[in-house]
């Protein structure tokens, strides 16, 4: 295979990432990667597009309106590229604690409703998020908060490849195949890849060695927890859990990096 093939394969399993985890539109291009495992590389870049949207949109709005409006603006804008894709997985997640058996919770998880459990959980992240952004919004502005978000966007969707290598898929799940397969080549380069970005981003950002790392370690570890409990309840992780996670590490990642950028 000739370089130019390699690159066009590359940048088709590009596409196929943000087709998957954006609703931005996109022309369609034909031949696209038999599986989604071979996307995994591009996985910190779509979060970093994303990021880099949202932020765009922070420093429009705050230049006509107060910081509060545009960090709602925003995690709006992020729900809305995203189509509330993992949203719906948190929620789904959530809603499974309301029962005792494995099987109920995989039914819940399943259900398209919303129940008590699952709205909390979504009031929670979406406030933690914009709260976040607000305490971000006031120390710093312009690039530097698109940079924020793009770093708290980019290790979210690491957090999900986290999962994928440390768990196992439920049984008869569709994604047990995809993750069987996925090789430490592609699991190594997405990690490479996510490495070049958080540390090209933490040193625009002035951050020591140590408080890249811990950021770094926290939105990434922490939200994994969640992968833990439900390996617990349901026997594994499906697509709900990968959801949960990623919001999990953007509440994290968020919350933390407001934190850092205070005591600068």
């Amino acid at each position: 295979m000739n370089i130019r093939s390699i690159l066009q394969e590359r940048f088709r399993e590009l596409h196929l990432a943000f087709v998957f985890f954006t609703r931005i539109p996109l022309p369609n291009l034909g031949k696209k990667p038999a599986e989604l495992r071979s996307t995994l590389w591009a996985w910190p870049i779509v979060g970093l597009l994303i990021g880099f949207l949202s932020g765009l949109v922070f420093v429009v709005v705050s230049s006509f309106f107060s910081i509060s409006i545009a960090a709602v603006i925003t995690i709006l804008t992020t729900i809305f590229l995203t189509g509330a894709f993992h949203e719906d997985g948190l929620a789904d997640c959530a809603d499974s604690f309301g029962a005792f058996e494995p099987q109920r919770r995989l039914e819940i998880m399943k259900d398209s409703s919303i129940g008590t459990y699952g709205v909390l959980a979504l009031i929670a992240a979406f406030s933690l998020r914009v709260f976040a952004l607000i305490e971000i919004g006031r120390q710093i502005g312009g690039i530097e908060i698109i940079v924020v978000l793009m770093m708290a966007y980019s290790a979210s969707r690491v957090a999900m490849i986290g999962v994928l290598i440390g768990f196992k898929p439920v049984v008869g799940h569709g994604l047990r195949e995809q993750v069987r397969n996925i090789s430490r080549r592609q699991f190594s380069a997405s990690y490479l890849i996510a490495l070049l970005i958080f540390t090209s981003l933490a040193l625009y950002l002035g951050f020591a060695i140590l408080t890249g790392a811990m950021f770094i370690i926290v939105s990434l570890v922490m939200p994994i927890l969640l992968a833990v409990i439900m390996q617990k309840r349901i026997g594994g992780f499906n697509g709900d859990v990968l959801g949960g996670v990623c919001i999990l590490s953007e509440v994290i990642g968020l919350m933390l990096l407001s934190s850092i950028i205070i005591n600068l």
